[in-house]
């Protein structure tokens, strides 16, 4: 009983279908994030390569800073495809942007990108 009240009726077909494609653009409209574990691994090669180079006083910036960008690409490419379903275009353009941060030489930009993205993506998407 409880269920056919909640029901709404539809005049015609046209209006099902129109829901129907509502629902579809809103999932279209959610895939535009990044995924959390892009996020994450973003933070920590950001804090793994940065902390170390802190150690060399300097010197191995500028490998430590490809190396970073490269990893970072690499694994976020993988997570936005793979995980995401996310195409291989879109897949590319956000793993080079999380990329680029995560190269800036300092654990400051990448970091605090990784948490922004963190937050705007929706820690309750993250599930070990």
């Amino acid at each position: 009983m409880e269920t056919e009240k909640n029901l709404k009726p539809v005049k015609n077909i046209d209006d099902l279908q129109k829901t129907n494609q509502d629902k579809n653009e809103l999932k279209v409209k959610s895939k535009n994030t990044l995924h959390p574990y892009s996020a994450i691994l973003m933070i920590l090669i950001d804090m793994a390569f940065f902390g170390a180079n802190a150690l060399s006083t300097g010197l191995a910036t500028p490998a430590v800073a490809a190396l970073a960008f490269i990893l970072t690409f690499i694994g976020s490419y993988i997570v936005q495809q793979n995980i995401s379903k996310d195409p291989k275009g879109t897949s590319a353009a956000k793993a080079f942007f999380l990329g680029i941060a995560a190269g800036i030489p300092t654990p400051i930009a990448g970091t605090t990108l990784g948490f922004i993205i963190l937050g705007k993506a929706g820690l309750r998407k993250f599930r070990i």
